[in-house]
């Protein structure tokens, strides 16, 4: 998306926009101390993405995405917990696996990604649909991984990204984040 999508992507309603950024984890909710707020967006799900009926389907029901970043006070890497609401379930569970080729690198960072696998052997409770990936990249920082949870709670599909040196997070970290996101998420579609 573009500077001029996302100025656009800024209009709608405020109750949904709100909504989907009460569903995002706050620092204070993070397991792990540490963690330091680096900023919240939100924007009109679907804007820039004229290729996929499920996004602009979401776009048409006035829908906002939103995201939040967390920076470690060590250095030691980035969280970044996304939602998207969809128009149904069944189309936040298909465009799951989808959402890889949707996640672009960072142009600042120079990194190239040398290594790729999916995990299967982890299981979030609560979740419809999971799908989970890890990248090992190689930069002028040095080696690094990137971390992927993205699942799906009812017409939210999630995501947990984690970056960072390598080995400073497990997997079970990762289904911690993703497991109290979920739960998040459950909580907040209750309210009326």
């Amino acid at each position: 998306m573009n500077k001029m999508q996302y100025f656009f992507a800024q209009f709608g309603k405020n109750r949904e926009r709100n909504r989907s950024l009460e569903m995002l984890l706050s620092r204070d909710e993070l397991p792990w101390t540490g963690w330091e707020d680096k900023g919240t967006k939100s924007w009109r799900t679907g804007t820039g993405d004229v290729t996929s009926k499920s996004l602009k389907r979401a776009h048409e029901m006035g829908s906002f995405s939103a995201a939040r970043s967390f920076g470690h006070a060590d250095s030691s890497g980035w969280l970044v917990i996304e939602v998207r609401p969809y128009a149904t379930s069944d189309e936040a569970d298909t465009e799951v696996p989808n959402l890889q080729a949707r996640l672009l690198p960072i142009p600042k960072s120079q990194n190239s990604v040398t290594e790729e696998r999916v995990i299967e052997d982890q299981v979030i409770a609560g979740v419809n649909r999971t799908y989970m990936f890890e990248q090992m990249v190689e930069g002028e920082l040095g080696s690094g991984m990137m971390m992927y949870v993205v699942g799906s709670v009812d017409q939210i599909l999630f995501t947990v990204i984690r970056s960072g040196r390598s080995g400073t997070w497990e997997w079970g970290d990762m289904t911690t984040i993703a497991t109290l996101e979920s739960r998040k998420i459950r909580k907040v579609q209750e309210e009326p």
